[in-house]
């Protein structure tokens, strides 16, 4: 990046940058290939990469205003040249988690703002967000070896007992893992909240499925007018016909209509 382009950056950004020992002429662009595609959703913000320290992959700088209109909450992403070059499988989990955060800024005006939106989404339907993390750093094995999460995120990351340690609140890092879970859906092309596993022993109601679905990927914009608002939980649509407590959105219409279970399986 010239130094012109770079005194063309949002102010806030730019503090962001100078903060965390970015200086623009290392900086690079990132080729769109391989991207995410969650990337189409997002507005304003471009991805770079250069040498990071501390074992940093990835971080987004979003806006510091949330009274900021959608159009002007550009962000900015950065990622470690050394993940992209050494690990293009890593790197694009790292890509597709930023692009987590940058759906939020750009939604809500900061990321954490998701954790919000989760409780009221569960409400009394579900258990509380704290419980949740936890349920992911006890069954971080399990999605490490059928989701593929990364091994350091399991150890070392916020998948990791260090969790519980390393902040006050660790109750606040659900939406660090929920990036990381929407980016490995991406990458393996699978559905988290159809996974047997994970509906018995991570998301276990259908308020916390929905509620997951409703706060990341795409469901954090519109893409077309018909599109639900973002943030909406969509009711009966996480259903699958091996959940008897779950049974779908045809079959809560037939029950209001008073026809009992037996009737409906028919």
């Amino acid at each position: 990046m010239t130094r012109d382009e770079y005194e063309k950056l949002p102010p806030y950004i730019k503090r962001n940058l100078e903060s965390e020992g970015v200086y623009p002429e290392a900086l690079e662009k990132v080729p769109p290939k391989g991207q995410p595609y969650t990337n189409m959703g997002v507005m304003n913000s471009p991805e770079y990469s250069m040498p990071l320290g501390g074992g940093t992959q990835g971080v987004t700088f979003r806006p510091e205003d949330p009274e900021l209109p959608t159009s002007d909450r550009s962000s900015f992403r950065v990622y470690n040249k050394r993940q992209i070059e050494r690990d293009p499988k890593e790197a694009f989990v790292t890509r597709a988690h930023e692009a987590e955060h940058a759906l939020s800024g750009q939604g809500r005006g900061a990321s954490a703002y998701i954790n919000g939106i989760f409780d009221d989404l569960v409400g009394n339907e579900g258990t509380d967000r704290g419980v949740i993390v936890d349920r992911l750093i006890k069954n971080s094995d399990y999605l490490v070896k059928n989701w593929g999460l990364s091994s350091t995120d399991a150890k070392k990351g916020y998948f990791s007992p260090l969790v519980y340690e390393a902040t006050r609140r660790p109750y606040n890092m659900l939406y660090e893992q929920f990036a990381t879970l929407s980016a490995l859906e991406q990458q393996t092309g699978k559905r988290l909240t159809a996974d047997p596993y994970v509906r018995k022993h991570i998301l276990k109601t259908p308020a916390e499925r929905e509620a997951y679905e409703a706060v990341t990927g795409l469901r954090q914009t519109r893409l077309d007018a018909k599109d639900p608002a973002p943030y909406t939980r969509m009711p009966g649509s996480t259903a699958t016909k091996e959940d008897p407590d779950d049974p779908g959105f045809m079959a809560k219409i037939k029950s209001m209509l008073g026809l009992r279970q037996s009737e409906i399986k028919k």
